[in-house]
């Protein structure tokens, strides 16, 4: 049985080569989907693409949505039977890695999904507690992906967690993400200012989360020695993100 991921990328690099590192440690095919326009509409100005392991195979499109882009990933990889789906910032560390295999080979399920940590400007500081519900992270190719990341099957929900530097980003960065997103207009024009740039001055702000406020309740100095170990390994350059919050 083959197991694919399906990575997709507009300008988000930063952390993908452990993405990658850890994604070729299971699976037979690793595809990255270099979109070429912004889901928002707005311009975008594409930066060059990193070196990438030879193993790698770069797709190019100017897809119109998250669904539209990951269901390309799926038909890309056909013939694996399951994609996982994962961004460039979330990294699944070895022991879920290995367990999330075992899962599509034993029981095999169409729908696989598990529990997050997200990180907020570094990778030392975590959202706590973290965010509750399973994200979905891995399909069977004979399932459609829908909307962000939904399908039409049971949820298969494992005991584990993933790691979501999904906030862990510069200012201009941060307002890159917002920009450029499908999703901006649920977004208050003013959380950038109120919320993301005010955490700096008064670190025990609560309600963080851009649109579920709740959704990131607090945030706390947290380093995970196995992830900051791997984004060393692996070359992924953090060094500002900690200088900013320093």
């Amino acid at each position: 049985m083959k197991l694919g991921a399906a990575i997709p990328v507009l300008n988000e690099w930063r952390f993908l080569p452990a993405v990658v590192h850890q994604m070729l440690k299971v699976v037979d095919r690793c595809v990255i989907l270099r979109g070429t326009r912004s889901f928002s509409g707005d311009p975008v100005q594409l930066g060059p693409v990193p070196q990438l392991d030879k193993r790698v195979e770069l797709v190019s499109g100017a897809w119109s949505g998250d669904n539209e882009t990951r269901n390309a990933g799926m038909r890309i990889l056909r013939d694996c039977r399951y994609v996982f789906l994962v961004d460039s910032d979330e990294i699944i560390l070895d022991r879920e890695l290995f367990q999330l295999r075992d899962v599509c080979r034993t029981d095999e399920p169409r729908l696989i999904g598990l529990q997050q940590h997200v990180y907020w400007k570094t990778p030392e500081y975590q959202v706590d507690p973290p965010p509750q519900g399973a994200v979905r992270m891995i399909w069977r190719n004979d399932l459609p992906v829908t909307g962000l990341r939904g399908g039409p099957a049971n949820l298969f929900e494992v005991d584990a967690r993933y790691h979501h530097l999904s906030h862990a980003r510069t200012d201009r960065e941060m307002v890159d993400k917002i920009r450029l997103t499908a999703h901006r207009d649920e977004i208050p024009c003013d959380w950038i200012d109120r919320v993301w740039r005010a955490w700096d001055r008064n670190r025990t702000m609560e309600d963080l989360h851009p649109t579920s406020p709740s959704f990131f309740k607090r945030v706390v100095h947290r380093p995970n020695s196995e992830i900051l170990s791997l984004l060393d390994e692996t070359g992924c350059d953090w060094s500002d993100l900690k200088k900013a919050v320093a």
